[in-house]
């Protein structure tokens, strides 16, 4: 069946994303990247958002003439299949569904698309849940082979953004099949642009102290993202570096617990929740030391804006080992470490000079994560999936 064609005056091939929400997340502000920098580009991005509640991104994502649609997902895969079939079946534009999601919604999302007739199905991992030990359960494990396995029947192309993350949705012999790869995340890092500027504002709103060490997180408050680790290792560092400051920005499920635990551990007056953002570069550029204790991430792009600022890394070894475009810029630890080794190397780490800024951002942008490869590279696989779609 040949790629069908949009409807309307611009006739390009429709390419649907359908992920949950335009917060402000990794995945998110790399979809709005790819979005800003597409130019002239072959095909017409368009959005299927499963939550009701609008992101901080959506207007600026209208703004650009993008259609974005709403379909609820209510964490029932069966029924889902039906709406999202229907839902491909009222849209005859549609050349490529693209997911971003887990591989159980993967599965069903591709499975409505190949009933609806929709030649091109791409399922797209962002992160690595398959390394964290919550995971290594015999149900879990065996849930996660079946969703590789279903995946593997819907989806005509499988990729990762890192060798952990393209094994997490398509197993562990994914490099014997050419239709799975890894598509590196590319970043636009023009907002980091002023940024030293907006950290002096920023650090005087949220009244941190003239020559406070600063430390800082970034992510959301989930408990893949080892917060506890995170303040009971700053709790140490205190005991080390007394005028210290832990910034964490974020919001999430965990945020209340970890509240308690600062007031348990007795670092409130030290500690700072910024809430969400959209000028992370201010944030990087403003802190001493960026830590990540994460159990696991699918990459880890955070890091890649700490380097672009010239900030050095503690970070988990649950980290995937590509986001170090700048080696001397990341130290990494395991978490099973403890809280007291962590800290140790957060003074060590704070104690260096930071990063020349603009060299480590020429650096980063110049590597394997810069927009314009990335940009390339994901419209080479759309060009792909809709050449081999026409042959069919």
């Amino acid at each position: 069946m040949p790629a069908r064609k949009s409807s309307g005056s611009d006739s390009r091939p429709v390419i649907l994303h359908v992920l949950a929400s335009f917060a402000l997340g990794g995945i998110e502000t790399w979809l709005v990247h790819v979005l800003r920098n597409q130019g002239n580009s072959p095909v017409r991005h368009e959005f299927l958002l499963t939550k009701d509640e609008p992101g901080p991104y959506e207007p600026e994502v209208r703004a650009m003439g993008i259609a974005i649609h709403r379909l609820r997902y209510d964490r029932n895969p069966i029924a889902w299949f039906f709406k999202a079939r229907r839902f491909f079946r009222q849209h005859p534009g549609i050349a490529i569904v693209h997911t971003h999601g887990p591989g159980h919604f993967a599965s069903a999302t591709l499975a409505a698309a190949k009933a609806a007739g929709i030649p091109g199905r791409i399922a797209h991992s962002h992160e690595a849940k398959y390394l964290r030990k919550n995971q290594q359960t015999l149900p879990k494990r065996l849930l996660r082979s079946a969703s590789v396995a279903a995946v593997a029947m819907v989806a005509t192309r499988r990729i990762g953004i890192s060798d952990v993350a393209t094994e997490d949705i398509a197993g562990a012999k994914w490099r014997e099949d050419p239709a799975t790869s890894v598509l590196l995340y590319g970043f636009d890092y023009s907002r980091n642009d002023g940024a030293q500027k907006r950290a002096v504002e920023l650090r005087r709103r949220l009244k941190i102290p003239n020559g406070a060490t600063v430390i800082g997180h970034v992510g959301r408050f989930d408990p893949v993202k080892n917060h506890d680790l995170l303040v009971r290792a700053f709790a140490e560092f205190l005991k080390l570096v007394p005028n210290a400051i832990l910034v964490m920005v974020g919001i999430g499920a965990t945020h209340e617990e970890t509240e308690a635990l600062c007031q348990k551990l007795g670092v409130t007056d030290h500690v700072r929740f910024a809430g969400t953002t959209d000028d992370v570069p201010a944030f990087m550029a403003m802190f001493d030391l960026f830590v990540l204790p994460s159990f696991s991430e699918g990459l880890g792009i955070v890091c890649l804006e700490a380097q672009a600022a010239g900030t050095r890394s503690l970070v988990s070894t649950g980290v995937a080992s590509e986001v170090a475009v700048i080696p001397e810029a990341l130290a990494k630890l395991p978490v099973d470490a403890g809280a007291k080794a962590w800290a140790r190397e957060m003074q060590r780490l704070a104690q260096l000079p930071k990063g020349d800024a603009a060299k480590w951002r020429a650096a980063v942008e110049d590597s394997e994560f810069g927009i314009r490869r990335c940009v390339g590279e994901l419209n080479a696989i759309y060009a792909s999936e809709l050449k081999r779609g026409e042959k069919r």
